[in-house]
């Protein structure tokens, strides 16, 4: 099997080449439901395939940069494009699910999601967020440090729309619900993306243990659904 990051850089893993006694350090999003989500699937994937783990609890931003570089094993989940801009990450190239991406706004002129939204009005994002910033193609937008606050900032008027991808933790759940002005969710969803476990290019070696181990859970769950 054949791993090709980067620029085209192939890596070809061998089990073999698994330290026995090594724990992998993998980063995750505090606060973040969705890491959360892909926590308890990369949990069951690791043990499923004997290699030891622990999780390290880290800002969004923070927890790519320091597996991109080398300090920390791995990230949890992250979009395919994650790969682009951080070249010594690989992907274990099996989907762990799939994410969905909204436009949240408290306009009432703004009812449905058009791709032109977010070059006519103001849009915010939470810090780390690869797929809203990939939406905005370069364009300038607001940066919240967390969702509550991305929401909070979108309530009081500092920008029109919000990009967040659901599941939110309770006190953003409760935020929305209350808000005033009411917090729409726009439909359709902005994007659809498949979020995969990715691993420092130094840790190759586990990939086929972990992709096998997670078409076996897959198969798993879809058996007994």
């Amino acid at each position: 099997m054949l791993i090709i990051y980067g620029q085209g850089a192939v890596i070809a893993p061998c089990a073999e080449n698994i330290p026995p006694e090594k724990i992998y350090i993998i980063g995750y999003t505090e606060r973040s439901r969705i890491h959360e989500r892909s926590r308890t699937i990369v949990k069951q994937a690791y043990e499923k395939a004997g290699i030891k783990y622990r999780f390290t609890p880290l800002p969004s931003l923070r927890s790519l940069e320091e597996a991109n570089a080398g300090v920390i094993d791995g990230e949890v989940g992250r979009i395919p494009e994650a790969v682009k801009r951080y070249r010594n990450l690989v992907r274990v190239n099996v989907p762990i699910y799939y994410g969905t991406g909204y436009a949240f706004t408290t306009r009432n002129d703004i009812d449905v999601y058009q791709d032109d939204l977010l070059s006519k009005y103001h849009v915010g994002y939470r810090r780390g967020s690869l797929w809203a910033a990939i939406e905005l193609r370069g364009r300038e937008a607001n940066i919240a440090k967390n969702h509550l606050t991305l929401f909070k900032m979108l309530s009081r008027g500092r920008f029109d729309i919000a990009l967040a991808a659901p599941p939110f933790e309770k006190d953003v759940q409760r935020f929305i619900k209350e808000s005033n002005p009411r917090v729409i969710r726009l439909e359709p969803a902005v994007r659809t993306s498949p979020v995969y476990h990715f691993v420092h290019r130094k840790n190759a070696a586990i990939i086929p243990k972990l992709e096998a181990a997670l078409r076996a859970l897959q198969k798993q769950k879809s058996t007994n659904p």
